[in-house]
């Protein structure tokens, strides 16, 4: 790529070369692509494998989160209160 972007510069834009250097830099984008998924990938099975370290806090979290939203009892207009 680099030898073809100096060759660029010196005897200008030629279809030859431009049309190598797409090609090329679409490889390199493939191959980044390419990397980028298995890297992706690499982490989803680790994370199945050992499973989030912050699971149990964020259920622990979310069962106290609902009970402290329960209506345990409602006060009437009328004073009484009502707890069923």
């Amino acid at each position: 790529m680099k030898e073809i972007q100096q060759e660029l510069m010196v005897s200008g834009p030629l279809d030859v070369l431009c049309a190598k250097e797409a090609e090329l830099l679409n490889a390199i984008m493939l191959k980044d692509r390419q990397e980028e998924l298995l890297w992706k990938h690499k982490s989803r099975n680790r994370w199945l494998k050992e499973g989030g370290r912050n699971m149990k806090f964020f259920h622990q979290a979310t069962i106290q989160h609902r009970n402290q939203n329960r209506i345990r009892r409602l006060k009437k207009t009328d004073g009484s209160i009502v707890e069923t």
